[in-house]
């Protein structure tokens, strides 16, 4: 009996160990266990009672950044890149353009003609009608159109005897050239701010080529730029040399001072107001001016003729 009773206790021993080892796996209906890797994703668990439901909010667009209080747009720059224009124009050279930017063009040459006695007159041509500009006993010697916030203004320059320029404005209104001014000289070209430069002739202590810049102003007539002067070109040879004592202005830490230069030196001519200041520059660096006056076509300094402060003094004509 005892026997049969340890062989029973085996047997059910060795089942209960085996529902222990089986216990953890799941069975297919086949009764087959399923792989890992063939296993199914969990369904997501319950949130724990307490914590509050959030929802996702979508991302906000994104904003310009704003400008400073300060910050303006930039003003629109003409066709071009630039608020003015100046064009040199060929004889029977058509140029077209349009002064009011709304399509308005204006068609535009300039033109001579000669009489039985030579003489030549300056002509525009405007859309077709012919307008006279010069009628002189004169050479023509070129034209340009200028263009500054939408007034056009042509220039013409004629040689009136031995590079004595005379350059007259004429703005266009209304398809007709209306004269705002004349003064004597050439244009040369232009600043990079749109004033025109005018080359002349200048008559102090001397006959000297000089340079000047001019404003057009809101009636299309040249005016010399504020506190402009007349600079002169520099030549080879063009220095003066004292032969008396020259009472004159040198430039000091304070402004001018009056001075006197000995007989014997050398000045380089600088620039005039071609009315009653002359500049210039001394060899050791120093600048200084000479105060004059005109007299009946004479230039005086202090009550003597500069011809007899000078060398040689070189007057054209």
């Amino acid at each position: 009996m005892k026997r049969i009773a340890c062989l029973l206790a085996a047997v059910l021993l060795a089942a209960a160990l085996l529902a222990g080892c089986n216990a953890g796996t799941p069975a297919d209906a086949s009764g087959a266990t399923t792989p890992p890797e063939a296993l199914e994703p969990a369904e997501p668990t319950a949130e724990p009672e307490g914590v509050p439901e959030t929802t996702a909010q979508p991302s906000p667009e994104p904003t310009e950044e704003p400008k400073a209080p300060d910050a303006l747009p930039e003003e629109p720059l003409p066709e071009g890149g630039r608020a003015w224009s100046l064009t040199p124009l060929d004889l029977d050279e058509n140029i077209t353009f349009d002064p009011t930017q709304q399509g308005d063009a204006i068609t535009l040459y300039v033109y001579t003609t000669e009489d039985e006695w030579d003489n030549v007159t300056t002509w525009v041509d405007i859309d077709g009608t012919a307008y006279k500009l010069n009628e002189e006993d004169s050479m023509f010697c070129g034209a340009w159109l200028y263009m500054k916030n939408l007034m056009p203004v042509l220039f013409t320059t004629v040689d009136m005897a031995s590079d004595d320029y005379n350059l007259t404005a004429w703005r266009i209104e209304d398809g007709k050239p209306v004269k705002t001014g004349d003064l004597y000289g050439t244009i040369e070209g232009a600043t990079e701010d749109g004033r025109i430069i005018v080359g002349s002739a200048v008559y102090a202590f001397g006959t000297w080529w000089a340079t000047r810049i001019y404003d057009v102003d809101a009636e299309g007539a040249p005016v010399p730029a504020e506190n402009s002067l007349y600079e002169i070109v520099p030549v080879e040879g063009n220095e003066l040399r004292t032969v008396r004592a020259l009472p004159v202005e040198l430039q000091g830490a304070n402004g001018y001072e009056k001075a006197e230069l000995p007989a014997g030196t050398v000045i380089t001519p600088l620039a005039t107001d071609d009315d009653s200041l002359f500049y210039f520059i001394l060899d050791d660096g120093r600048e200084g001016r000479i105060v004059f006056e005109r007299r009946e076509g004479e230039i005086f300094v202090d009550g003597k003729a500069d011809v007899e402060y000078f060398e040689m003094l070189w007057y054209a004509g």
